[in-house]
């Protein structure tokens, strides 16, 4: 199982499982690649921005225009 941060902040993660659980972080568009995670019959993940300050995933659009949209991805593969 690979967790993947489209985001534009570093991503704090979480996950518990039968028998163990994990945390830590994923950099801005980086991957955390948990084969170890393959094949369980559940899994619990949690995400939030790192930090102690972020409380909400921000995205910060610097300039915009009409028909823009702004779009942000934290995928379980």
């Amino acid at each position: 199982m690979k967790i993947v941060n489209e985001t534009q902040q570093e991503l704090y993660y979480g996950t518990t499982y039968p028998g163990g659980g994990d945390c830590g972080t994923i950099e801005v568009d980086g991957i955390g690649d948990f084969p170890s995670y393959d094949n369980l019959p559940t899994l619990s993940v949690g995400v939030s921005p790192a930090g102690p300050d972020n409380q909400l995933f921000t995205i910060t659009v610097p300039e915009t225009k009409e028909g823009d949209q702004v779009e942000m991805a934290i995928v379980f593969e």
